[in-house]
């Protein structure tokens, strides 16, 4: 994965991306106007990945695309770090941690 130079692409995920075992996935439920998303992967690929904040309360949103509508499901924990850490887990590459790179979020 890499930010794409001079765009606003998210990260390219590899193409067989791993979800950490144990995540829970549930349908995506209204969390309000606000919600900020930290960090997404690229929309290039079939499945989107979007960490997200809102009222305090970080989860990860799913979205895979669909040709008549899009299905939405969201992992949620009971800390913000156990979210952030299966986040890391699913988009930081292997070539990143053994470089000792910290993940831009940190």
């Amino acid at each position: 994965m890499k930010w794409e130079e001079g765009d606003y692409h998210g990260r390219h995920m590899p193409m067989v991306s791993k979800e950490p075992e144990g995540m829970k996935w549930t349908p995506g439920v209204f969390r309000g106007e606000k919600v900020r998303v930290r960090d997404h992967t690229c929309e290039c690929s079939s499945v989107v990945y979007e960490l997200c904040l809102a009222g305090g309360i970080m989860f990860i949103r799913r979205t895979r695309k669909g040709e008549d509508e899009d299905i939405v499901h969201e992992f949620t924990a009971r800390t913000n770090s156990e979210v952030f850490a299966a986040w890391l887990e699913m988009v930081d590459s292997e070539e990143n941690k053994e470089k000792g790179q910290a993940s831009r979020l940190k």
